[in-house]
């Protein structure tokens, strides 16, 4: 096929017009970019009637994101197939979408997964009737401010986004505030994300971005006699767990890395996480109270009598209740024989 500015159509004898498609002898417009242009037909001898003259307003499409603004941790990014960019069109032929960061320094761009390192610009080929990419934004450790994303592709008309980088915090999920002294040892997680705005708890969980070392959480018990923590190479009042890249929360337990919470007397004790340049919200301090195991002792002509004990077996409501039916039934026993 020939293409260019000026071609030629052949009308053949007997038949008032040219043919309908490119591929039986006709002819096409193609519009490339954004603009106005004129499309002329011309036969010598032939008047070129108003209606053989057109002019033709080619609008490009225009690049959007999904959101306008982004909110996104220090160290922090947004988790995959969160983010995307629409196109505005899938007959592009094919094209090269280029994101790039205003400043790299705060904020970066990558693929949408969690293991990829972000960069400062991401290029990424969009085959032709593809309309929607996903991708990620990467907050750079210890970085705060607003950025701005640019996405283009040529014949389209660039998009942009902000993206807000704040301090990033964390919260406690998963540990009782209360239990009892022989209870068994509760397993509890550590999150990352972004803080509301009175730092109360986690308005988003994001990940540690790809490509960082990861993250150590100190975690620590105020009062150790009342309970301390476990995790697989220690067992104290300090210990410290791990948050990997690509993960927004500690280990499940502590055989997989994780902490757990070991009540040993009766009392209270503040359980809290800490990273250094986080944020440590409301939520991530637990005020834990243990509660001394309410045991039931009986001896053969002795009154029933509830005590506390640190020692023994774990509380057992069943015998509980039988204990204080017991008792009501021997008072009243003794009452009637008086």
């Amino acid at each position: 096929a020939t293409t260019g500015s000026s071609v030629t159509v052949d009308v053949p004898a007997g038949s008032p017009y040219s043919a309908s498609t490119v591929a039986t002898g006709g002819v096409a417009f193609d519009p490339l970019t954004s603009g106005i242009t004129t499309v002329t037909a011309s036969i010598p001898g032939f008047i070129t009637t108003t209606a053989g003259t057109i002019g033709v307003d080619v609008i490009a499409p225009e690049i959007t994101f999904s959101s306008a603004l982004t909110t996104l941790g220090g160290g922090l990014q947004t988790g995959a197939f969160t983010r995307y960019v629409n196109l505005g069109a899938t007959a592009h032929g094919g094209v090269t979408l280029r994101i790039e960061s205003s400043n790299a320094a705060v904020a970066l761009v990558g693929p949408s997964d969690t293991t990829t390192a972000a960069v400062a610009a991401y290029e990424v080929f969009v085959p032709d009737g593809i309309q929607i990419v996903y991708f990620t934004i990467h907050g750079v450790e210890g970085a705060t401010g607003t950025v701005s994303l640019t996405a283009s592709a040529p014949g389209f008309i660039d998009g942009t986004h902000s993206v807000e980088v704040v301090q990033p915090a964390l919260d406690i999920t998963s540990l009782s505030s209360s239990t009892t002294s022989t209870a068994a040892d509760d397993p509890f997680r550590v999150r990352v994300g972004i803080p509301n705005a009175a730092n109360t708890a986690l308005q988003d969980i994001q990940p540690v971005r790809a490509g960082a070392s990861g993250l150590t959480v100190t975690v620590t018990s105020s009062l150790v006699s009342v309970g301390q923590l476990v995790t697989t190479p220690l067992v104290g009042a300090s210990v410290t767990v791990q948050i990997p890249a690509g993960a927004y929360i500690s280990a499940s337990t502590v055989a997989t890395g994780g902490v757990a919470f070991d009540p040993l007397a009766g009392g209270g004790t503040i359980v809290s996480a800490s990273i250094p340049g986080f944020i440590t919200t409301a939520n991530g301090s637990v005020v834990v109270t243990v509660s001394e195991a309410l045991l039931v002792n009986s001896e053969p002509g002795e009154d029933m009598v509830m005590s506390d004990s640190g020692g023994g077996g774990a509380f057992d409501p069943y015998l509980f209740i039988v204990g204080v039916l017991y008792l009501t039934m021997f008072n009243r026993r003794r009452r009637l024989n008086k």
